[in-house]
């Protein structure tokens, strides 16, 4: 049995992992903030390439299997360019936590609009740094798992309609038999069905298939949802 000191220690340990595992961009104008942000990511042993604050951002010293997220760190004179550098990262799908030197709420509010995680101002703490840490890799997740929902969506949307009321009644837990009774079909008919429906899913199996089918009409509710409320 674990105590709440081994659970402690766990948790810690696969967040220090999380932090490591994380190829991060610093990017800054020399300002001091750019300067605790290295020093912190230095000191925890993370990969991460320090760039200027300019109007492009190098995106091509990014690896493609890393995990990725973004420190902008700025001061007052340069508040537009990285407002601007943020919502390229925002498009890119990067993560970001922004550091200014002297931050001001009109700043802030700007830059959570324009997609910062979180917005940390001097001077710096790394217990300041860390909470932003946790409040980025927590949004990553949620967009990470909104992505996934939405490809499943697209792939509903290819099925004719009786195709999806065979994979809904099969994500039910619904054996072939019972389906070609409920949709007035024979056996070998929702077989076949059933084998276009998992080709057009791209899953080889029931749970993978029930899978698309939750994720994807859940994201379906959602969105109808927002279409009404708007």
């Amino acid at each position: 049995m674990h105590s709440p000191d081994d659970e402690q220690q766990h948790s810690m340990a696969t967040w220090r992992e999380t932090v490591i595992s994380t190829q991060f961009m610093v990017i800054g104008n020399g300002s001091e903030s750019t300067f605790q942000v290295v020093e912190y990511l230095s000191g925890k042993g993370t990969h991460y390439t320090s760039v200027p604050l300019s109007r492009h951002v190098p995106f091509g010293i990014l690896s493609p299997e890393a995990r990725h997220m973004a420190f902008v760190c700025t001061d007052n004179k340069s508040e537009a360019q990285a407002l601007y550098v943020l919502e390229e990262l925002t498009e890119r799908g990067i993560v970001s936590i922004v550091v200014h030197d002297d931050c001001n709420p009109r700043f802030q509010q700007s830059a959570v609009q324009a997609g910062a995680a979180d917005v940390l101002a001097m001077p710096l703490r790394n217990s300041a740094i860390e909470d932003a840490l946790d409040i980025a890799f927590y949004r990553e997740e949620i967009e990470q798992h909104q992505s996934s929902m939405e490809q499943h969506a697209i792939l509903l949307s290819q099925l004719s309609p009786r195709e999806r009321r065979i994979v809904c009644l099969a994500a039910r837990g619904l054996p072939n038999k019972q389906i070609a009774r409920a949709i007035g079909r024979s056996i070998k008919s929702v077989e076949r069905l059933r084998r276009q429906a998992y080709d057009k899913l791209q899953v080889r199996s029931t749970a993978d298939m029930t899978r698309v089918v939750l994720l994807g009409s859940l994201f379906e509710c959602r969105s109808s949802r927002i279409f009404t409320a708007n």
